[in-house]
Formats: structure tokens, sequence, C-alpha cells
């Protein structure tokens, strides 16, 4: 086992091991949590169906996921979910362990093992929104293919567009498609990225159930459900 391969090893004299966030007190004993997360449900049914006693389903995979995640120290926690969304399954992890901050991790396809390092995010640098005219000629791109392909298809005669209806047809949707995305996405980013954030929002109850988030407590709902909560 290489010194780092637990996140709990000392390397040398030093019992950081060169981690400059290592802190004992704050460190998990044993960050090999992250063994009980898998990917999707697809994998979770893989792996667990050696266990004939434990039940298999949706609900525990959840589960499973959710008292996972409680073993994984907070700060390497967007790291280990970017790890799952990649498809592998994360078997250690470490931030204030001794030794170097990342994630182990294993293919389930290929059986491959791997390690996926801690790096500090980067923050947004503010005021550098697209410009003026990017955003205009991603919205006219949009509206432009829109326009095209009506002209196109209402020009096409009569006879034409009943023998070549199905091609027609692939053709209108196929377009609207493609037109229909181009003008969502200069939407968006002449909004500043308000339908991503709004696409987010709606599945963010969602995402955190499945990574093991409490929901915050939702006022129209308790109201709804005649739930009382004490104010703090």
């Amino acid at each position: 086992m290489s010194t780092t391969d637990w996140g709990r090893v000392p390397i040398a004299a030093d019992p950081t091991g060169g981690n400059p966030t290592f802190n004992a007190t704050l460190r998990i004993p044993n960050p090999a949590g992250s063994a009980g997360l898998y990917p999707d449900f697809t994998t979770y049914k893989k792996f667990m169906s050696w266990d004939t006693s434990a039940p298999v389903t949706r609900a525990q995979f959840i589960r499973d996921r959710i008292e996972g995640m409680k073993q994984i120290e907070k700060p390497i926690q967007p790291l280990v979910r970017r790890v799952l969304d990649a498809g592998k399954i994360p078997f250690s992890s470490n931030y204030y362990g001794p030794g170097e901050r990342g994630v182990h991790w294993r293919n389930p396809i290929t059986n491959t093992k791997g390690f996926t390092p801690y790096t500090t995010p980067k923050p947004r640098p503010a005021g550098l929104l697209p410009s003026l005219s990017n955003k205009a000629k991603s919205v006219g791109a949009g509206v432009g293919a829109s326009l095209m392909g009506a002209k196109t298809l209402m020009g096409a005669s009569a006879s034409s567009a009943f023998g070549l209806a199905p091609a027609t047809s692939a053709a209108l949707v196929a377009g609207a498609g493609v037109a229909g995305y181009g003008l969502g996405r200069g939407l968006n980013r002449a909004t500043g990225g308000a339908i991503d954030r709004a696409a987010q929002k709606a599945w963010q109850p969602f995402t955190d159930l499945a990574y093991g988030v409490k929901p915050k407590p939702d006022p129209m709902q308790d109201l709804w459900r005649g739930i009382r909560r004490p104010k703090r």
C-alpha cells in the first residue's frame, strides 16, 4: 500500500505528509467510507448482488449513498461527486489527513484504478460576462436558423412536399431542435445564465437527496402540511 492509499499513513518524519490542510481534529479517522458509493443504480446492483441478505433496491441505493457521504470530509465531497458523475467508484478520499489530497477510484468497466488530485477551486472573476455583441450574435443565430427553416419549408412545392413528407418532417424536427437549442443557449447567455440557474434550482432537491444533503425547510410546504418549526 502506498503512503497515500488510505490517507492516514504518515510520510517519513512529517506527520502531515506534506498536506497543507492537515488537521487531526477535523479529519475523519477512516476516510474509506466512500467505498460504499456507486455512480448509478445499475452499478450498485452489480456489485451488491453478492450479498443476498441486503435489499438491492433503489431506495437502499439512495440510503447507502447518504450514509457514505457522511464518511467523507466535507471539502472533498464535490470532487467525490465529480468522480461519481464520471462513472467511477471512489474507494478512498482524503483532505484533512496526511498525504496527498484527492480521491482514489476504480473503473467498474475496466477494473483499473486511478487517482484524481484535489485542486483549489478558482474564484469566478467578476464582471467578465459575455459582451453585448456576443449575446446579440447568439440570439440572432438561433432566430436566423428558425426563420431559414420556415422559409425553406414554405417555399417547397406541394408535389415535392407530398413526395418528401417523411424527409421534410424529419428535417423540420431536426432544424427546429437545433434552432431551439441555439435560441435557448443565446437567451441563457443574454440573461447571464438565468436559464441554467433555474434548471439547476429545479433539480437541486433531487440532487441533494442523491448526495445526502438535508433539504432546506420550505415555508409554503410547512404551511400546507401544518408543520410548525421552532424559530431560531
